[in-house]
């Protein structure tokens, strides 16, 4: 009689749970590093958001009324005391507030007592939606010069 070589149902069983587990495993990796991908892209159009809108006080390309739709108001006069500026609202897809602020000892030049120029702080926070999640946030200090 001769014998023929083959695997046995258990050597079979064994090998396809093995092989089960290294595939789950592989979808499981796919899964958390397209997870992440997404997430490093987010902030990284977040932080770009947060920095262009932290040096542009009223975005949308200074047209005066698209930025008051999107509820953007232009900074005030250099003068005012205390001088503070708060937007906010949608650029990127993403909820954005910016909030701008000096004291009178930032005031850098001044001739006869007008203000010529002001250093400010400007502090941008970048959101998921209205009320969601932080992606990004960036603070600067920033020398406003009167036009």
């Amino acid at each position: 009689m001769r014998r023929v070589a083959a695997f046995t149902l258990f050597e079979v069983l064994a090998m396809l749970l093995v092989v089960s587990m290294g595939l789950l495993a592989a979808i499981g990796l796919f899964i958390h590093a397209n997870r992440l991908a997404a997430r490093a892209e987010g902030q990284l159009t977040g932080m770009a958001t947060a920095m262009s809108i932290a040096y542009d006080p009223q975005p949308f390309f200074r047209n005066p009324e698209l930025a008051a739709q999107a509820g953007w108001t232009a900074p005030p006069s250099l003068s005012a005391s205390p001088y503070s500026h708060d937007a906010a609202g949608f650029v990127n897809g993403y909820y954005v507030t910016r909030k701008e602020g000096s004291v009178a000892a930032d005031i850098v030049a001044g001739a006869a007592g007008a203000v010529e120029a002001r250093s400010v702080r400007v502090d941008v926070e970048v959101f998921e939606s209205q009320g969601g999640t932080r992606v990004a946030s960036f603070s600067t200090r920033l020398l406003r010069v009167k036009p």
